[in-house]
């Protein structure tokens, strides 16, 4: 909630008329999602059911093995940051910077001011989202190809969603249901 006060605190020191311009629209949601990336990232273990598995399959990873995972994606993410680093931070960083760069891009794409932003910011979080994203690594960065494969679709662009669709497949075999969305044109 302090993530929120800190967001709607700034809004209400900028005038409606900075707020309306196209630059200081993206300047803004980049920071709320530099601030956001960091919140994810920074965690501790015992925030989020699953937190603390991920965080244990982290740092028990030694090399790459895709034979115990139905999930190769998410084993290649385990094993490609536990190469470079054991801090389980780093980590958690990396596997949510796909939610935040989805986010990103679905509301400087869609959203047409900084307000609309910032509802859309207070919703992800009352709602619970934000606390699914903490706790549901895979299935977040599955959601989050999905998001791209959407707008893929929508653009009529079926090489780049199709691609979309196996990665986030890679990462969480229920991803199928988003071929569902093919037929959109």
């Amino acid at each position: 909630f302090s993530f929120m006060f800190l967001l709607y605190g700034n809004m209400r020191n900028r005038t409606s008329m900075e707020l309306s311009t196209k630059k200081s629209k993206v300047t803004y949601l980049y920071w709320i999602m530099i601030a956001l990336w960091i919140l994810i990232g920074m965690r501790d273990v015992r925030y989020g059911r699953d937190t603390l598995g991920y965080v244990i399959n982290f740092k028990e990873a030694t090399s790459f093995n895709f034979h115990d995972s139905a999930e190769p994606g998410f084993s290649i993410l385990v094993s490609t940051v536990r190469a470079i680093t054991s801090n389980y931070h780093v980590y958690l960083m990396v596997a949510s910077l796909s939610t935040v760069v989805a986010m990103y891009k679905i509301m400087k794409r869609y959203f047409s001011d900084s307000y609309e932003i910032i509802a859309a910011i207070c919703i992800y979080t009352l709602l619970g989202i934000l606390a699914f994203n903490m706790a549901a690594l895979r299935q977040t960065i599955a959601v989050s190809c999905g998001i791209f494969a959407f707008m893929y679709a929508i653009e009529g662009k079926w090489k780049h969603f199709l691609a979309c669709v196996a990665i986030a497949y890679t990462f969480h075999n229920s991803s199928f249901i988003l071929l569902a969305l093919y037929p959109l044109q």
